[in-house]
This record gives C-alpha cells, sequence and structure tokens, in this order.
C-alpha cells in the first residue's frame, strides 16, 4: 500500500474510521502485505470498512462462515 496523506482527516476519510488508531483493525482485517498481515480470508479493503463500520454482527457473520470460503486456486 503506497499512501500518502496530508492529515488525520486525509486518515479517517481514506480508512472509514472515526479516529486513527481504528487504522489498525481495518488493516488487520483485510491484511497488509507490506506489513506481511494475511487478514480475515475472503475480506479484502472494501469488505473491512464495511465490517468495520457496520457493527459486530457482520464481522460475526464474516468470521462464522468462513468454511463456506472457497479458496483460490
Amino acid at each position: 500500500m503506497n499512501l500518502c496523506f496530508g492529515g488525520i482527516a486525509d486518515i479517517k476519510r481514506e480508512f472509514c474510521v472515526e479516529r486513527p488508531d481504528q487504522v489498525i483493525d481495518v488493516l488487520g482485517l483485510m491484511g497488509d502485505t507490506a506489513d506481511n498481515i494475511p487478514g480475515a480470508p475472503g475480506i479484502g479493503p472494501k469488505d473491512s470498512n464495511e465490517a468495520y463500520l457496520g457493527s459486530l454482527a457482520v464481522l460475526k457473520k464474516y468470521l462464522n462462515n468462513t468454511d463456506k470460503l472457497k479458496r483460490k486456486s
């Protein structure tokens, strides 16, 4: 991920978070190849923002159904 931010407002807007310290949660969900963080299976950047902002129920739905995800070949 090669991003440049001018300030806190840019970070909040880019990651759809209320506080900059929440970025680590979003990165943990979607994964971060630069830091060798695999992320949650089947959850990408858009899904991680929706899961984080939506509710814990959305995240639980993803995690409770990981057995139904198909692996990439």
